[in-house]
């Protein structure tokens, strides 16, 4: 669902939450434009916790492959280097 910045200017809160009664997510146009979306709190909990074990997974492999650092001397060295 779309609603356009001047909707939310004119209505406030109201416009927002008549999305939700859905469950949908929201897409925020600005002169005609999208430019921000709205999602309810428990998704964006669930995209950043998703986000978050896909860091920890990463740094895992890293760790696994050597693509990692534990001194301080080495990783200095590797960052003059870059």
């Amino acid at each position: 669902m779309e609603i356009t910045a001047n909707e939310i200017k004119t209505k406030g809160i109201s416009a927002i939450d008549g999305i939700f009664m859905g469950g949908d997510d929201a897409v925020i146009t600005v002169k005609g434009k999208k430019k921000f979306v709205i999602i309810p709190i428990e998704k964006y909990n669930k995209i950043r916790e998703l986000e978050l074990e896909l860091a920890v997974r990463e740094v895992k492999d890293d760790i696994a492959t050597g693509r990692s650092y534990t001194g301080v001397k080495k990783h200095l060295k590797k960052v003059a280097n870059v």
